[in-house]
């Protein structure tokens, strides 16, 4: 298992990984070139060329892109530009009691 940010990931090139599990999805996300929304992982099986993903995404979030694995999950709560694949938000898992306790804070300016 290793845990890194995007900016060091690039010291993992030459491993091999079966999954990597990418939070902070929307940094990964590219501008849909057809003006069209795109799920994750059509994103994820496009993003596989670095030299392509480094011009549109960056150079940190190409060499994450650029690593070598067999399976890509992306985590976000904040996708801009494309649909994710599966929307489980909080009212959904406090209703399914994956949630069970919480606090709310309601700040109050004057």
């Amino acid at each position: 298992v290793f845990v890194c940010v995007q900016n060091s990931a690039w010291q993992l090139r030459g491993v091999d990984l079966d999954l990597m599990l990418l939070d902070e999805a929307h940094h990964y996300e590219p501008h849909p070139a057809s003006g069209t929304a795109t799920t994750s992982a059509e994103t994820a099986s496009k993003q596989t060329d670095q030299t392509d993903a480094s011009a549109t995404l960056g150079p940190h979030a190409a060499a994450v892109l650029g690593l070598g694995c067999k399976h890509r999950i992306f985590f976000s709560a904040t996708l801009v530009r494309n649909e994710p694949d599966f929307d489980f938000g909080l009212r959904a898992a406090i209703r399914a009691d994956v949630i069970k306790d919480y606090a709310v804070m309601v700040p109050i300016v004057t």
